[in-house]
């Protein structure tokens, strides 16, 4: 006999030895919803237990070979019967003895003959429902543990590939020490939210002059970190390749170039993302700094005194037009100047005793109140105040400051 199971069918299992008593048994049983299976003694009583599913067991307990109790004891002792509940219906009396030795065996109940249908019907339906609510959520916890050692083993792939990402941007970023071997008194305070980080930064030297590049793209992870790829690529062109050194003209050939990039590719309605950027170019010998920035500032200090240089109010994205002249701001550095590229997840913090954001204002104080420290104690200085800033709040976003004294 094969059971087609759901959650609307009941299947019974009926043991007796005796034909007359499983017909009557059958009878007061009768049910649309329920599928009644008879066995004849014990030993074909274990094995449709363990052939077929069943949500209740009704078991006589004088049978020749193997009584009941046996059976019993051999079903509650198997790892995938036991929780099937039993119910004995005997007609050896009620005696205390058989009771407790029947509970004893695995029994839910122990009923004597003769029965009384309705209270029959009433333990057999009552019991079934309890084993199929217990099969649910077993069955609901089993797949609970699947889907979560699927999902588990999705994240360790997931977090390796992502690690994977984080080695190979390392590698396209230039290490702090190219800073310091080029400006000795420098630093990169670089802390990405996630293992790979939508801001970045370069520096190269060409015809005498020095690029410093500090980048925000939209976005953190892996969609900020994709983004990194594509600016730094355009970067390159456009110093490497074009040979332009003007901060405006290289933010307008990056402006042009990003949208091309993606037109090429048939994104452009589809990509909205972009990026913020500030360049600096530096002589080498006549210490003329140049710098230009699409929503990415730059304090420097002179002489003691800070100044802000606000940057242009728009960033290289699709609203941006191919035609944009961004604007190149000039300085002449004296020995001791310092000067700040940053982008905005260090003053995007949120802390503090208030749970606010740290602020700009707050990052600019500071730039001030330690600028007469060297570098590295500036880096040291900044990561304190952000960390203490922080307390136990998430980080909100990448944090890229860069700090240069000459």
């Amino acid at each position: 006999m094969e059971f087609i199971l759901n959650n609307q069918t009941t299947t019974i299992l009926v043991v007796d030895d005796r034909p007359e008593n499983l017909i009557a048994l059958e009878a007061v049983l009768r049910k649309e919803n329920y599928i009644i299976e008879k066995a004849f003694s014990g030993k074909e009583a274990i094995e449709k237990v363990l052939k077929f599913d069943f949500d209740c067991i009704l078991l006589d307990v004088q049978m020749p070979d193997m009584d009941g109790f046996e059976v019993a004891e051999i079903l509650s002792s198997n790892e995938t019967t036991k929780s099937i509940p039993i119910i004995f219906v005997t007609a050896i009396g009620i005696d205390k003895q058989n009771m407790l030795k029947g509970y004893k065996t695995g029994a839910v109940e122990y009923l004597n003959k003769p029965l009384d249908p309705d209270i029959l019907k009433i333990k057999v339906e009552t019991f079934s429902q309890l084993h199929k609510q217990k099969k649910e959520i077993l069955f609901s916890h089993s797949e609970t543990k699947r889907v979560n050692a699927v999902l588990e083993e999705f994240s360790i792939d997931m977090n390796a590939s992502i690690r994977y990402a984080k080695n190979i941007q390392n590698a396209i970023l230039p290490k702090e020490e190219s800073f310091r071997s080029i400006f000795p008194d420098s630093f990169v305070y670089f802390i990405p939210k996630d293992i790979v980080s939508g801001d970045f930064y370069w520096i190269s030297v060409l015809r005498g002059k020095i690029i410093v590049v500090c980048a925000d793209c939209t976005g953190h992870g892996v969609p900020g970190a994709l983004m990194t790829v594509v600016g730094l690529n355009l970067l390159k062109q456009a110093v490497e390749v074009k040979q332009l050194l003007s901060p405006a003209e290289i933010l307008a050939d990056i402006n042009v170039e990003l949208k091309n990039t993606f037109k090429s590719n048939n994104l452009s309605g589809n990509i909205t993302d972009g990026m913020e950027m500030g360049i600096c170019c530096i002589d080498f010998k006549t210490n003329i700094h140049e710098y230009a920035g699409a929503r990415t500032p730059l304090l420097i200090t002179k002489s003691g005194v800070p100044s802000l240089i606000k940057p242009d109010a728009f960033g290289l994205t699709h609203d941006t037009p191919i035609n944009t002249k961004f604007t190149n701001h000039q300085f002449q550095m004296e020995k001791g100047d310092c000067i700040y590229m940053f982008s905005d997840g260090y003053a995007d913090q949120f802390g503090g005793i208030s749970d606010k954001r740290f602020m700009k204002k707050n990052l600019q104080n500071t730039f001030t109140y330690m600028m007469h420290e060297e570098m590295q104690n500036q880096k040291t200085m900044l990561a304190k105040v952000f960390h203490d800033w922080k307390g136990n709040h998430a980080q909100v976003d990448d944090v890229l400051v860069i700090g240069i004294k000459f």
